[in-house]
């Protein structure tokens, strides 16, 4: 990614933290990875990047170019640059590509540009047809009440419809409508612990928490009815906070990847066993010892091309195996 982030200065930090505790999402149509995030202190930029791996030879696109001027990282970080274009985030599980939409979306964002961890309920979403983000308010933000706001959570997946589902640290389970661009709060549910991991397993239209100590899953066809769940088999450890997780349709099952490993494990739908996925072929490096090391959405599934990726950082290649 480093070659797709030539020809233009940051507006404000390092380019290189575009990763830092920030996500990636796939448009399923030609298996497209988008790509944004930096915030907080380590970068400004609002650019967004692409790799569409359905081409022969997929390499990196940067959409567009950042808001040249954001202000220095020593004030309090406001939702919009003075452009009206989104602020620079650490961008977790918040970003998620609504296919039926044709958009990236931002659903909320936590640690904006700024030398704190400014917060945002804005919904915002770049359009990969005109390269640019709609103008901002465009959709309707985020709840903001009751106390723990929806948008400092990090706990954010999509279903099978792309409706999007995000669980608060107080608890409350809230679902972004793609239809109508709305969000309701469902129920309030058990508090987890922060940098947990949430994955729909479509079949079932169950949404999964994966935490050793707080596991749980939600019954989407029954208003977020909640059912703990323990996490066994011989690698149920594997399956703590800070692991990133995606479904895999080919296999029916979850891929669980590590921020502090290179390893792969797949975890049952039913019986939440987790065990080794033997992958062959030469290992990628571990993540990074940072917050650039935990995955988010850069371990993500492809399903027309039934590939599974690992983007470690922007100076390193993509990490790709099929299932």
């Amino acid at each position: 990614m480093a070659s797709a982030q030539e020809g233009f200065p940051s507006p404000g930090g390092s380019k290189e933290y575009v990763t830092a505790y920030s996500g990636a999402c796939v448009k399923d149509n030609g298996s497209e990875v988008f790509l944004a995030g930096g915030g907080h202190a380590d970068y400004a930029g609002n650019e967004v990047y692409t790799l569409r791996l359905q081409n022969d030879a997929p390499r990196w696109v940067r959409r567009n170019n950042p808001t040249p001027v954001v202000g220095p990282s020593s004030h309090i970080g406001t939702p919009y640059y003075s452009d009206g274009r989104p602020t620079s985030r650490h961008t977790y599980w918040h970003l998620q590509f609504v296919n039926a939409r044709n958009r990236m979306f931002y659903i909320g964002g936590a640690a904006i540009w700024g030398n704190g961890n400014g917060l945002t309920s804005a919904v915002d979403a770049f359009n990969p047809d005109t390269n640019d983000y709609e103008p901002a308010r465009t959709y309707a933000s985020l709840p903001t009440s009751p106390s723990y706001a929806v948008y400092v959570a990090q706990g954010v997946a999509k279903d099978a419809n792309e409706n999007v589902w995000l669980q608060n640290p107080g608890g409350g389970l809230y679902r972004w409508d793609q239809v109508t661009a709305t969000t309701s709060l469902v129920a309030v549910r058990s508090v987890y612990e922060i940098d947990t991991a949430f994955c729909v397993d479509p079949v079932r239209n169950r949404l999964v928490r994966f935490c050793t100590q707080f596991g749980a899953m939600f019954d989407l066809n029954n208003s977020g009815a909640e059912t703990p769940i323990s996490f066994g088999g011989q690698r149920a450890s594997k399956a703590a906070r800070r692991s990133s997780v995606i479904w895999c349709a080919a296999r029916g099952t979850f891929l669980i990847f590590r921020w502090d490993e290179n390893n792969v494990y797949e975890c049952d739908p039913v019986t939440f066993a987790v065990t080794d996925l033997a992958v062959s072929g030469a290992k990628p490096p571990r993540p990074p010892a940072d917050g650039v090391g935990d995955m988010y959405g850069r371990w993500f599934y492809a399903p027309e091309l039934r590939l599974c990726g690992y983007i470690r950082s922007v100076n390193d290649n993509v990490w790709l195996f099929r299932v």
